[in-house]
């Protein structure tokens, strides 16, 4: 039971305990605030005063732990407010196995059908190659020798490594599922647009923007 101020109830005369949501949701607010930002802005800062290998660690850093803070973020702030809330998130997604197959397939076709229609109206953006840096840090490239059986791979890696993908939610956990329901709750329904400002220009500005 959260805390509060016992009451008596005008109508039955029992004594009953007050819930007081409101303080409970500014300091859920504030502490997840706190944690996310002052973790990306942190590591921000740092990378803008360091250079050379020390500077792209924490860029690394910044980028493959990006998704996992906002998660952390609200572990962390139950924690601290011991918050025993029901978490609005369920993976029973997973219970439909034509679902699970669209979910698996979908997006790796259609992203395969975007990037043919793309060389297909600029051919000479073709190089034939495949630039590994986004996913290994590394200058690796891969030569593509059959390009129809590169697409096929590669959608049948993005649907073999989609648990991966799950982890991409954390965003939406954290801002969405914990944070935005209290600001909603706080301030009213018009928090979405002040959930996605902090989202976006304040949480996402050390990576995106590299300060």
């Amino acid at each position: 039971m959260e805390k509060g101020e016992w009451i008596f109830c005008s109508v039955c005369g029992n004594k009953t305990k007050e819930i007081n949501n409101m303080n409970d949701n500014k300091s859920q607010i504030r502490i997840y605030l706190i944690f996310i930002l002052g973790i990306c802005w942190a590591l921000g800062i740092a990378a803008f005063c360091l250079q050379g290998n020390s500077q792209n660690t924490i860029y690394q850093i910044l980028q493959k732990g990006f998704t996992a803070f906002p998660v952390i973020a609200a572990l962390f702030t139950r924690r601290m407010t011991g918050d025993r809330s029901e978490w609005r998130i369920s993976f029973r997604i997973w219970k439909n196995k034509k679902l699970w197959a669209f979910c698996a397939f979908a997006p790796g076709i259609l992203i395969v059908m975007g990037t043919v229609l793309y060389f297909v109206l600029f051919p000479e953006q073709y190089s034939g190659i495949f630039n590994l840096g986004s996913l290994t840090g590394t200058e690796q490239v891969i030569h593509i020798a059959n390009p129809l059986q590169f697409c096929v791979i590669c959608v049948l890696a993005a649907a073999v490594c989609i648990p991966i993908q799950v982890l991409e939610l954390g965003e939406e956990i954290g801002w969405r599922e914990y944070l935005l329901p209290k600001q909603i709750a706080e301030y009213g329904v018009w928090s979405e647009k002040r959930n996605i400002a902090e989202w976006s220009l304040l949480g996402n500005r050390p990576f995106v923007g590299k300060l």
